[in-house]
């Protein structure tokens, strides 16, 4: 859930439906074009994030938020207030969108190609620090980001914990 007003121009369901690539390029321009008003943890809401901020502030610990809009951010990250999720019933899901088959893997790749971020945004969070990394998210969030934490280095990769999707969501090599 987003707690601010949204960018007018940052609404999926504003897109044209185009090819998977396309689609990317064209979210990403509108998010580069848009200004950073809020910072992440302002702009998300709801009950999840709510416990993952007390969690991280009672560890001392950073707070980042995977986003189907904009990767991976810092909690204190300046961003623009947008629209796009991958919940299937809400008007601004990126699914529909996409002509041809949609896997939030497939998206959550060309997002970052066409955002000119950096593949293995989450290893290099986690490099250099110690202890516990723990990933708290929806299944269909967990779908962003499970070939990203496959790809940690094994030292990393055995720190992770997930919390949040059912059982059944999570890969069996996670």
């Amino acid at each position: 859930r987003k707690r601010a007003p949204i960018d007018p121009t940052l609404r999926a369901s504003d897109l044209e439906i185009s090819e998977i690539e396309c689609l990317a390029a064209s979210w990403a321009r509108r998010v580069r074009l848009a200004k950073q008003t809020v910072s992440a943890e302002d702009l998300y809401g709801g009950r999840g994030l709510s416990e993952a901020r007390m969690a991280a502030a009672a560890l001392g610990a950073p707070l980042c938020i995977v986003s189907a809009g904009l990767g991976i951010v810092a909690s204190q990250q300046k961003v623009a207030a947008y629209s796009l999720t991958l919940a299937n019933n809400d008007p601004d899901s990126i699914g529909p969108k996409v002509s041809g088959e949609f896997s939030a893997g497939r998206w959550w790749r060309a997002l970052h190609m066409a955002l000119g971020a950096e593949q293995g945004a989450l290893s290099k969070m986690m490099s250099g620090r110690s202890g516990v990394a723990i990933v708290a998210l929806p299944g269909t969030y967990l779908d962003l980001i499970a070939a990203d934490i496959l790809a940690l280095p094994r030292e990393d990769f055995v720190r992770v914990r997930l919390v949040g999707p059912p059982r059944e969501m999570v890969p069996p090599e996670l």
